[in-house]
């Protein structure tokens, strides 16, 4: 497989992993915000006040609950997001620029805690307005991702030799 190769496979996984990521993650944190089924999923989702470094870390407790059916879908996160950040590594590696390949790798740790965070923060039920500024954030969130990863970031193109065009005798 030639480089090139590589760097479209990356390219796929980490677009695959960044949806299959915020899909899971939104449909656990709206699923959440539902409420509990028990009081013992509540106790696991009353996490606390919690820095956003720590807040998978409460994620990753709610899933213990029985939220629906939804407790898988954290570990499905998790993968994703792992899977996204090994696939952001490999796209910068083979890219070989050292700035554009640390913002490929921090957008999406970016983009991944501003939704993690909105998602622990917010009130869906309290009034339309949270609602709307919270999805706001969700969105924008996505668009800092998503505009770097398909309009910004440094593209690897084709590098078999031009050849000369044809001449018109």
């Amino acid at each position: 497989m030639t480089r090139l190769d590589y760097y479209r496979i990356a390219r796929a996984t980490s677009h695959i992993a960044w949806w299959t990521f915020v899909t899971t993650v939104l449909l656990v944190g709206a699923t959440a915000a539902a409420g509990p089924v028990t009081s013992t999923a509540r106790d696991h989702f009353d996490c606390g006040p919690r820095p956003p470094a720590r807040m998978t870390v409460c994620l990753w407790a709610v899933s213990r609950g029985d939220y629906f059916g939804l407790s898988a879908m954290l570990p499905v996160a998790t993968t994703a997001f792992v899977l996204l950040l090994l696939a952001a590594i490999t796209e910068a590696l083979i890219i070989g620029r050292l700035v554009p390949g640390l913002i490929t790798t921090a957008t999406p740790i970016l983009a991944a805690l501003i939704i993690i965070t909105t998602l622990k923060r917010i009130d869906w039920w309290s009034d339309a307005a949270t609602s709307a500024r919270a999805l706001t954030f969700i969105v924008a969130a996505i668009a800092i991702r998503e505009v770097w990863a398909n309009r910004l970031a440094p593209r690897l193109r084709d590098e078999a030799p031009e050849t000369p065009a044809a001449s018109q005798d």
